[in-house]
This record gives C-alpha cells, structure tokens and sequence, in this order.
C-alpha cells in the first residue's frame, strides 16, 4: 500500500481521479458518499465497515465481465476499515461478489 488515509469524509464524485481508478491505498474510519459504484477488482479487503443495510444484496450491482466496467470506479489493492458507505454500490469479477457477502457487517 502507497498511501493511508484515516478520519476522512470523502466524496467519491470528487475523490476519483481522472482514469476512474483508486489503487494502493489504506483507509481507516472514512466517511464514503456517493452515488457511485464501486468495481472490487483485486486485492480490496473490507473489514469492520457500515454500509446503511443489513442486505449485502442490496448493494450489489450485476457486472459484465472484465474489462466492461464502464461507469464503475475500479478499486485495487486497496483496504477499506471501519468505514461508513452512503448511497455507494459494489460489483466486481467473479468471486468478488460472494468475497463482499463474507466481509459484510451492516448496520451491526
């Protein structure tokens, strides 16, 4: 990882670089707002986060598969602790989906 960063609000619109890609980075106890959707593309673990519901379903969007993620912010080699997502949906490659029901903690 490249980078850390904790305590942050974070609007996703405004946060994203230019090439839709969001790499290497640690975050602890940001605060994500959207909409957005976010492409778990590889090495992305999800510990200990909120994310507004109790369905990890309900957050999950249907992906075609790689590279047809036009639209979706591609997150890589990223870890996201303790972080609070509004109005942020997910998807990802084959077994990203089931990987995000098992990191799944909603409002608990």
């Amino acid at each position: 990882m490249n980078r850390e960063l904790a305590d942050q609000g974070i609007r996703l619109a405004d946060f994203v670089p230019e090439e839709g890609a969001i790499d290497g980075i640690v975050f602890r106890r940001c605060r994500f707002a959207g909409p957005g959707v976010l492409w778990l593309y590889k090495g992305v673990s999800i510990r200990h986060c909120q994310f507004g519901t109790d369905d990890p379903d309900a957050l999950w969007w249907t992906s075609l598969p790689d590279p047809y993620s036009a639209g979706a912010i591609r997150v890589s080699n990223c870890v996201f602790e303790q972080c609070d997502f509004l109005l942020v949906g997910f998807t990802g490659p084959d077994g990203a989906r089931q990987e995000f029901r098992d990191s799944f903690t909603g409002d608990s």
